[in-house]
């Protein structure tokens, strides 16, 4: 089953061979030898793939190792086992990125000022990057996630998805998809500091005004201005991260 308007791909000449494959740690060699493959042969998401056996029997091993390292892609998001239909081509969404973070920072137990650490870094330049770059229908997007983020009759869970929406659209007005890619990597971990902090960081209005600053900056094309409004928003947050240290001596991103 292949995907319309999918080329078909001739297996043979895209370079999955048994060479090199030795134990020991055959299994993680298996499991990077096809994700290379994937990554770098011409396909598209949806697309059907050989079965295990041919696989296994390109690769020179059992099919259970073949089995093992499919297991492993599909939870990257490399492969999708569907059942009736095959393995296919995985979309390989940040989603699965952002999962994988959460649970590391989570197990870890991580604390909220190392992900702030990392926000710091990223969200002060896409700000002012979004300032020189964003286009009208970035603008119009920013402006919809501000409108939701300003309103106190909302519940919780609504205003961190608008929050959260409005930092995803800054990305993309970027127009750099590595500012993206890793803005949508890290959004789950986002919103579970976001849950932590809310309670505690001065409520709807005050996130509302100092989003609107940034939105202003950006319209007015002010990149500077953009970048000093996203380093206050993220000392407001630093502040709530002390107040929680109040009750809770090193809070981390909570399980879900």
């Amino acid at each position: 089953m292949q995907t319309a308007a999918v080329p078909a791909v001739d297996f043979a000449a895209q370079g999955l061979s048994p060479d090199g494959l030795r134990r020991p740690h055959l299994r993680e060699k298996v499991t990077e030898r096809l994700a290379a493959w994937i990554l770098g042969g011409p396909f598209v998401p949806g697309q059907l793939l050989p079965p295990e056996g041919e696989l296994a029997t390109r690769l020179g091993v059992s099919r259970a190792t073949v089995r093992e390292a499919v297991k492993t892609l599909a939870a990257r998001g490399l492969i999708e086992v569907r059942h009736g239909a095959g393995l296919l081509v995985g979309a390989s969404t940040a989603d699965h990125v952002g999962d994988a973070l959460t649970l590391l920072l989570q197990r870890r137990h991580v604390g909220l000022e190392a992900l702030l650490e990392v926000r710091q870094l990223l969200e002060v330049e896409i700000a002012g990057l979004a300032a020189e770059r964003a286009t009208a229908v970035d603008l119009a997007e920013l402006e919809a996630a501000l409108a939701d983020l300003g309103r106190d009759d909302r519940p919780l869970e609504a205003q961190i998805a608008a929050d959260t929406r409005f930092h995803l659209a800054l990305a993309r007005a970027t127009h750099n998809p590595v500012y993206l890619a890793f803005s949508e990597a890290v959004r789950i971990p986002l919103v579970e500091s976001m849950r932590a902090t809310y309670p505690v960081d001065g409520g709807p209005a005050r996130r509302q005004r100092e989003h609107a600053a940034i939105f202003d900056a950006v319209a007015a094309r002010r990149p500077a201005a953009a970048r000093a409004h996203m380093v206050l928003m993220l000392d407001t947050t630093a502040a709530a991260i002390r107040r929680l240290h109040d009750s809770s001596p090193h809070p981390t991103i909570p399980a879900g």
